[in-house]
């Protein structure tokens, strides 16, 4: 073999080689290992449940301590893809550790458990996404009199979703109707959405703010797979309340009587 070929022959070699050891770097890189439960710890790697179905955990590095006082009482099953379409809270996964002061049994640290705190607080299996919609319509009731004040030419109401991504601002003329943007589509599966309109402290005293459903300004819609869910709101504005008139006093007349 002559000297040429060999010499490719071994800068191919060292090729393979470097990107072998490229591989194998770039496969451990990242992967979380649990502390060692016989050595003391000032900070601890868990993984902090979030409340998307889609990315249901997210990496923090809490002090041991404050681990043990905060995110210990984040609790509820491993996180699951049936979980959040059942309206489920999952809880954090958090490792066995021994701190200056105690030791912390972990949280979750099953076998499921383990196999997301392994794989960078991901799941092994990534969920099937599933989506649904919400739309938002308005409702004026003008005063059947004289208003209390001026009526706003312009309306909006706040949507807010626990799936991390859904924040929108959904804008109505003066006379109400469809929303821009009329649906909000691609909210995830399972989550809450809290619907508020915003401004009304400037609405004209006496006005009524209604919600359909009653609660969805509080505790909030919950938004299925596949489903549109419809929320109403409605401004029902006062009219003076007229000032009574007094009527005049009437004058009597007293005609004096004649004696004797």
């Amino acid at each position: 073999m002559s000297r040429e070929r060999k010499g490719l022959m071994a800068a191919g070699a060292a090729v393979l080689a470097a990107a072998s050891l490229v591989f194998v770097a770039s496969s451990a890189w990242g992967v979380l290992v649990p502390p060692d439960p016989n050595e003391v710890v000032d900070k601890v790697t868990i993984c902090h449940r979030t409340n998307a179905n889609t990315n249901p955990y997210v990496i923090n590095e809490p002090d041991a301590n404050g681990d043990v006082d905060g995110h210990a009482d984040h609790t509820g099953p491993v996180w699951n893809p049936t979980l959040k379409p059942q309206h489920i809270k999952w809880g954090d996964i958090i490792p066995p550790f021994t701190f200056d002061g105690g030791t912390f049994p972990g949280l979750n640290w099953t076998v499921e458990g383990q196999a997301i705190y392994g794989n960078d607080c991901k799941p092994v299996t990534p969920p099937e996404q599933e989506f649904g919609s919400l739309t938002v319509t308005k409702t004026v009731v003008a005063p059947t009199g004289t208003p209390t004040g001026t009526q706003p030419t312009s309306f909006a109401v706040h949507v807010e979703c626990d799936d991390g991504v859904t924040s929108v601002n959904v804008l109505f003329p003066a006379n109400g109707g469809a929303g821009t943007p009329s649906t909000i589509t691609g909210i995830e599966a399972g989550s809450t959405c809290i619907v508020t309109e915003t401004g009304t402290g400037s609405f004209p005293p006496g006005t009524v703010v209604a919600y359909t459903p009653p609660d969805a300004n509080t505790t909030g819609v919950l938004v299925d797979a596949n489903q549109d869910v419809q929320v109403g709101v409605t401004n029902t504005f006062a009219s003076q309340t007229p000032t009574p008139v007094t009527p005049a006093a009437q004058v009597v007349t007293v005609q004096p009587t004649l004696t004797g």
